[in-house]
């Protein structure tokens, strides 16, 4: 993991042939949240230094005054499908067979569970998915993954990444958008991976996820879960109570 680089190319002065790690940008705002998903594996990579000035000065910008708009999933959703799973992790995430530890993603049953332990590369994580849970049970022989269990696993990936990126598990999330592109089945018979940018802060307050679900190095699903996480459930209980008026 440690010689995994993305070269990051201005569209329009990338070489001939691109590289599978090779990444194409439109503005210089995808390369700020590249660099926030990927630290200092971005390469950025220069043809043209006079057309390229702006863009060159947020590759060099120190990380830490980066920062993501957290009430605007749409940001990495942009950019998501275009950053490669690294082989290495597919390769011992295909080897997972047990679940994620049920209070990682807020399950009272470990059957519950659809999501492997995480694998994390900078700010990007990722997870096995598993078929079955317990309580999604579907009523017909369908000859691939459900819709409803993908959205389940990435929902409860999200949850994993929040608290890996230093979310309390005594936090609460609520909801506050989704939104999934399903673009082609998920077969049963093959592992399939999800892959996930979390921008959250462990102090709670807005955050999002965006998410791609993977399988056989083709994109099958994405989309993005916003939220509002607050940092343990007495403070998400006044907030109930006061929005029913209690």
């Amino acid at each position: 993991m440690e010689g995994c680089k993305y070269n990051i190319y201005v569209k329009g002065d990338e070489p001939e042939k691109l590289e599978p790690m090779d990444i194409l940008i439109s503005d210089r705002r995808e390369l700020e949240v590249l660099r926030l998903c990927l630290g200092e594996r971005v390469n950025f990579v220069m043809g043209n230094p006079k057309k390229n000035t702006t863009f060159r000065i947020s590759a060099e910008a120190d990380l830490s005054k980066l920062d993501w708009d957290y009430r605007n999933p749409e940001e990495a959703y942009s950019v998501i499908e275009r950053i490669k799973m690294p082989p290495e992790i597919e390769q011992r995430l295909s080897e997972r067979t047990q679940a994620m530890q049920k209070e990682y993603v807020h399950k009272v049953h470990q059957g519950n569970v659809l999501i492997s332990d995480a694998e994390r590369m900078e700010n990007v994580i990722y997870f096995r998915g598993f078929n079955y849970i317990d309580e999604l049970h579907s009523d017909h022989n369908a000859d691939h993954l459900d819709g409803i269990k993908l959205f389940e696993a990435a929902r409860q990936a999200t949850l994993a990444a929040f608290h890996l990126m230093g979310v309390t598990c005594q936090g609460v999330m609520a909801l506050t958008a989704s939104y999934v592109d399903y673009k082609k089945y998920v077969e049963l018979d093959e592992p399939y991976y999800i892959q996930l940018i979390p921008a959250c802060k462990p102090d709670g307050g807005a955050m999002y996820s965006v998410f791609s679900i993977i399988q056989e190095d083709s994109v099958n699903a994405s989309g993005y879960f916003g939220a509002y996480t607050f940092r343990n459930r007495e403070l998400y209980l006044n907030k109930r109570n006061k929005r029913k008026g209690a």
